[in-house]
């Protein structure tokens, strides 16, 4: 078995485990996220998806869930209430919200909220 870095050790093992040395740039995940983005079954039109790679953290928004990836970290979870999602996109993010953006933002988050509710409730 090759070292992380060796880009045919994957494939020799059976394993699916991405290289760095096969996909070293970030432009090309970008085009593929371009490309994908609008398709029916794609979770960036069923779910409120953000990602931001800096240099020294790494942060995904999924829904009303923020993970903190550091170097040598464990990831940190933070939960966001609905009325804060605006905010978070454009502190921490750098996204800049039209009105009528963060407003559909703001009612998609609220729909997550209450179907959250629905399912809390169904459990006790």
């Amino acid at each position: 078995m090759g070292s992380v870095g060796d880009a045919d050790a994957g494939s020799r093992s059976g394993s699916h485990r991405l290289s760095r040395a096969r996909y070293a740039h970030r432009a090309d995940f970008g085009e593929y996220n371009y490309l994908v983005s609008p398709h029916p079954a794609s979770p960036c039109i069923r779910r409120i998806v953000a990602q931001r790679n800096g240099e020294e953290v790494r942060l995904a928004l999924t829904d009303l869930e923020l993970k903190v990836f550091r170097p040598g970290s464990e990831p940190e979870l933070l939960r966001i209430a609905a009325g804060e999602l605006p905010g978070v996109l454009q502190e921490r993010f750098g996204l800049e919200l039209t009105p009528e953006k963060e407003s559909l933002l703001l009612r998609r988050a609220e729909t997550l909220v209450e179907a959250s509710s629905e399912s809390e409730q169904l459990e006790t």
